[in-house]
């Protein structure tokens, strides 16, 4: 785990910023759509304490807080709000973006499987787009049950299901198509993908429940990653993606313009037929 934490430090440091630039919209959308079934307003609660793991650059959180602070915008308001990440750098950002909030949100920087609070510390726990990354994903959604209080209510988001992806499935297919995929070493561990919790929609329920939650509400809804430019989708996949960036200045510079092209000449063709470039994203709501 404190290998995972580091590489974690390491990875947000140096994409934050292609991050906001290329990913953070699409993924605050998602989230923005969680809260709708979080009852964030009009509950029976005269004080909310919620806490937003994995909270990133904060933008999220900036929606979170808007909306606790709909009905009672005063300076006093009785809601709070703590957010959790990893990343030091992603913090920094996060606390200038809501140094003006009424709310004050306390921001900490922590491992979400080993939280610094004790039980029944909130009423909601939200995450999104980052348990699947986590080493051990139980282990998170037993820690995200035990700092709920009992009816409290936790909101999740995970990468779906593979097959109604395209914007996530295009460039390794690319790859695959110009014998781009390198063969893992004999010695290497397994590798997991982005996919793993988000496909089977039975499995995700048992192991939700399993942590310690009461009920469990799984459905599906595809997140429109471009709807109108091939360009654009290659843009965003290519240099938005610190990683595969770096990965493709590797190559030669034939390969590195064919590459492309063949991204594009997939994006377009999809996008001719009349359908978008999207991730089809997994979105769980289960109660204490």
């Amino acid at each position: 785990m404190a290998s995972f934490i580091k590489a974690s430090e390491k990875k947000w440091s140096a994409t934050a910023a292609l991050y906001i630039r290329y990913f953070e919209q699409y993924t605050v959308a998602m989230g923005a759509t969680l809260l709708t079934n979080l009852k964030l307003r009009f509950h029976d609660k005269e004080a909310l304490r919620v806490i937003e793991c994995g909270s990133g650059a904060g933008a999220l959180a900036v929606e979170i807080s808007r909306q606790l602070l709909l009905d009672s915008p005063s300076a006093a308001s009785p809601h709070q709000l703590t957010i959790v990440d990893l990343s030091e750098s992603m913090m920094d950002i996060a606390k200038s973006r809501l140094g003006g909030s009424a709310l004050q949100p306390t921001t900490v920087t922590a491992d979400a499987t080993a939280l610094p609070f004790p039980d029944a510390s909130f009423d909601r726990y939200i995450c999104n787009m980052t348990v699947h990354y986590a080493p051990n994903a139980d282990a998170f959604l037993q820690e995200a049950s035990r700092v709920l209080a009992p009816g409290g209510l936790a909101g999740f988001t995970v990468w779906g299901r593979e097959e109604f992806s395209p914007a996530f499935t295009t460039l390794p297919s690319v790859k695959k198509k110009l014998g781009l995929v390198k063969e893992p070493a004999p010695d290497a561990a397994p590798s997991r993908s982005n996919f793993h919790m988000g496909e089977d929609d039975d499995a995700l329920r048992q192991r939700v429940l399993a942590a310690g939650f009461s009920s469990c509400v799984i459905w599906h809804s595809p997140s429109v990653l471009e709807a109108t430019s091939a360009e654009g989708y290659a843009d965003t996949m290519i240099e938005g993606a610190n990683s595969t960036k770096q990965e493709v200045l590797g190559w030669s510079e034939d390969m590195q313009a064919t590459f492309r092209a063949e991204v594009v000449d997939a994006a377009a063709a999809r996008l001719e037929r009349g359908e978008p470039m999207a991730l089809d994203v997994c979105y769980c709501v289960a109660q204490k």
